[in-house]
């Protein structure tokens, strides 16, 4: 039976990832992975600017793939969990922060490992 669940979890999981937050957080990685600035999607955060969280990625080298795996929000306030797949070629967890300012989601702060995210809550 846990088979079935996880085949139906990871075939519902590509539409699950289209809210705009997801959308940021795909933009915040790409730039990073290209070796951009990310300047433009962060935010102030309540007064916690996550400016420079990218560099966590540091160890990942430019170039790196990754996938959403996970995610919550609540209001103005999100998570998602991400894995990225590095030059080494092995996959790390990462947790991306976010806050809705404006209408519009920025990043506030970035994290290794995920955050626990109880999908039967919804």
């Amino acid at each position: 039976m846990a088979a079935a669940l996880a085949a139906v979890s990871c075939a519902l999981a590509p539409a699950a990832f289209d809210g705009a937050e997801h959308d940021v957080t795909r933009e915040y990685l790409r730039t990073v992975a290209d070796g951009g600035s990310p300047a433009a999607l962060y935010g102030a955060c309540a007064g916690a600017n996550g400016a420079d969280a990218h560099r966590i990625l540091a160890g990942e080298g430019t170039g790196f793939s990754f996938s959403l795996v996970a995610s919550t929000r609540t209001d103005d306030t999100a998570t998602v969990n991400v894995k990225v797949t590095g030059q080494d070629h092995s996959a790390s967890p990462y947790n991306v922060d976010l806050r809705r300012e404006n209408g519009k989601w920025r990043v506030c702060a970035m994290g290794p490992g995920h955050i626990s995210i109880d999908v039967d809550a919804f």
